[in-house]
């Protein structure tokens, strides 16, 4: 397995497009979840029309800038040049043996 302590390893690790689909999908499932357990609660407890309504606007526009700024950010790991160490390259042929 991958040490996952260092940035340089994190990026290596991200730069697969395997992981990086994986990574994407959890940060879409988890960012749905977490606007959806919000909008209950403002649905729950906000009982003025007016403000429930500006709530749902604003809760949408935080999570369409936290997934845009997630996938992003993501995409741009793509761009970062990290040279794999010589654990991670012996690791790495070791695991394309297996496949």
């Amino acid at each position: 397995t991958y040490d996952l302590s260092h940035y340089e390893t994190v990026v290596f690790w991200l730069q697969s497009p395997f992981n990086l689909a994986l990574m994407s999908l959890t940060l879409l499932v988890g960012l749905y979840h977490a606007f959806l357990g919000l909008q209950v609660v403002i649905e729950d407890y906000v009982h003025n029309e007016g403000i429930k309504f500006m709530s749902f606007v604003l809760l949408k526009l935080l999570f369409a800038f936290l997934i845009f700024a997630s996938l992003y950010s993501l995409i741009s790991i793509q761009s970062v040049s990290v040279l794999p160490t010589l654990s991670q390259a012996a690791l790495l042929s070791s695991q394309e043996i297996l496949v």
